[in-house]
């Protein structure tokens, strides 16, 4: 078989709940490696949230922050940031809505004392601790100045009464609303990224930089910042516990991530 580049979300995809990896997941990923294809991260977390993930296989690269960042073999091909308008209007639009938030940069996520308190909370009724939540986020900076934050690429939002299309129309066309593919809280949590920037075009420009066509992407995974990725790939495969519209949009759905779905993609699709 001819060469492949899969690009794996993490959560949901790649990662359980409790932020494990089956293990039928490491042997696909290990023996499709071996086969020569590449392995590439391609999530919503920023990266200074990947090192946990990328201990646990072999990748060639990633696309992190839903495309606004992306490395191959160790070294940076772009990254995409909010100006410092924009970075001080979303704050604001937080503050205005009591919405806890973080913004990702490459090196930490940032919030403020209520936010970060107000996450770790939610994330204790889940049944998760707090040393977890630090394992799951990495560094996390609290600022007296969030809105003064230099170098962000994206940003989660949480407990928020607004549904993600009433956000988008508040803020306007400079960004990007979605939902969050990690539901912490009852209420509608989201995600932000810059128009334009999304995971589909950082796996183009990640195909253009590995001179790998687009008819050799392969693409996994199970939210709503997965749609245009997996719509993009020549080959999309949403999990079997992906949301019902991501699913609508994947060429193929595969099992569950708690019922060895990657392991039997992979071979369904002769990577291994």
């Amino acid at each position: 078989m001819k060469k492949k580049a899969v690009f794996l979300d993490i959560d949901g995809t790649l990662l359980l709940r409790d932020g494990t990896m089956p293990e039928s997941a490491k042997e696909a990923l290990a023996r499709a490696t071996e086969r020569g294809h590449e392995m590439v991260l391609c999530t919503g977390r920023s990266p200074s949230q990947l090192s946990p993930v990328m201990s646990l296989a072999n990748f060639d690269g990633v696309v992190a922050s839903a495309g606004a960042y992306g490395t191959r073999q160790g070294s940076l091909l772009w990254r995409e940031t909010l100006d410092g308008s924009h970075t001080k209007q979303l704050v604001d639009y937080f503050h205005e809505n009591q919405m806890p938030y973080f913004l990702q940069t490459e090196r930490a996520l940032c919030s403020d004392t209520r936010s970060t308190e107000e996450i770790k909370a939610a994330f204790e009724d889940l049944g998760r601790t707090w040393d977890e939540v630090k394992a799951l986020f990495g560094l996390m900076v609290t600022s007296e100045d969030p809105g003064a934050t230099e170098g962000v690429e994206k940003c989660c939002y949480f407990r928020c009464r607004k549904d993600a299309a009433v956000v988008q129309r508040e803020l306007g066309s400079y960004f990007q609303v979605v939902d969050s593919s990690y539901k912490l809280t009852r209420f509608c949590d989201g995600e932000i990224m810059k128009a334009g920037v999304n995971k589909a075009t950082g796996i183009s420009r990640y195909l253009e930089a590995a001179g790998i066509d687009r008819e050799d992407c392969i693409a996994f995974g199970d939210g709503p910042n997965d749609i245009e990725m997996l719509e993009y790939a020549h080959t999309g495969v949403c999990m079997g516990n992906g949301t019902d519209r991501t699913k609508a949009v994947a060429d193929l759905v595969c099992g569950r991530i708690d019922e060895d779905g990657l392991y039997n993609a992979f071979l369904g699709l002769g990577l291994i």
